[in-house]
């Protein structure tokens, strides 16, 4: 499929992820999957209701914060969408700074997840848990968070860097559509 659209020789090889899947559609599955938890986000918050789930607290100021940012990360997705479909770089590197942060912001509540974990707030006192004790609980809890939060973290820095690749990659195929005289001028206008 990749291989067809570069076929006319205007374009190079196109990078392809595991000799197969081109970073462009890699990119595109990355914003569907995105704009899905976006608006998953967005529908279940709630300006009244405080949310109350194994020792996390969401108020309803922080519901419609992170509510408001999953309408931003919507607003870019398809600034992205648009500005790969027109080889723009500026929408993708909109994204890819949306992306960045959220995944700063990820990583921090996982890493708030992670802490709490530690504290056994999960593990409930049920019949086993008093028969056996809580430290088996406990220490199945906390491996089982630490490996999925460490496959969400690589997943979110991995998903960061194929947008990052479409950007250059777009980068690359707009600056090399230039012509000499245009090239002269960008030259020029940088030494200044």
């Amino acid at each position: 499929m990749a291989r067809a659209l570069y076929a006319n020789g205007a374009h190079s090889t196109p990078k392809l992820f595991v000799g197969h899947i081109t970073y462009e559609s890699l990119m595109l599955f990355i914003c569907g999957v995105h704009a899905l938890i976006c608006v998953l986000v967005v529908s279940v918050a709630s300006p009244i209701v405080t949310i109350h789930y194994a020792g996390f607290t969401l108020t309803p100021t922080a519901q419609i914060s992170i509510a408001s940012w999953g309408l931003v990360s919507i607003f870019s997705i398809m600034g992205a969408i648009v500005g790969w479909a027109h080889s723009r770089v500026f929408p993708l590197a909109c994204y890819l700074a949306n992306l960045a942060v959220t995944s700063v912001l990820f990583i921090i509540l996982l890493v708030e997840v992670f802490l709490k974990s530690e504290n056994c707030a999960y593990a409930s006192q049920d019949l086993q848990s008093q028969r056996i004790g809580l430290s088996l609980t406990c220490g199945l809890v906390g491996a089982a968070m630490t490996l999925a939060s460490g496959a969400v973290v690589s997943m979110v820095l991995f998903a960061c860097f194929c947008v990052m690749r479409v950007k250059d990659s777009v980068k690359e195929t707009a600056e090399g559509a230039l012509s000499e005289s245009s090239k002269l001028l960008l030259r020029q206008k940088h030494m200044t």
